[in-house]
């Protein structure tokens, strides 16, 4: 499980978020990471404006270019 854990993009993304780090993700609908995808998207917004890592981006709220995500077959 360490190893498994360590490697959790998605538990990471506050790190790459703090750094400042700009991130493109990029997959497709029926590859096996695509919604892996949209939950690293939401937490480094999440994280970039200050909010909770884990909750929902809403209607209104704003989000930063410098996070990107494509999915697309």
């Amino acid at each position: 499980r360490d190893f498994w854990r360590s490697r959790d993009r998605v538990a990471r993304a506050p790190a790459i978020a703090r750094a400042d780090i700009p991130t493109l993700l990029w997959s497709g609908w029926h590859e096996p990471g695509a919604l892996g995808s949209l939950d690293l998207y939401t937490v480094l917004q999440n994280v970039a404006a200050g909010r909770s890592a884990t909750g929902p981006i809403t209607k209104g709220e704003s989000v930063s270019g410098k996070y990107q995500v494509i999915i697309g077959d």
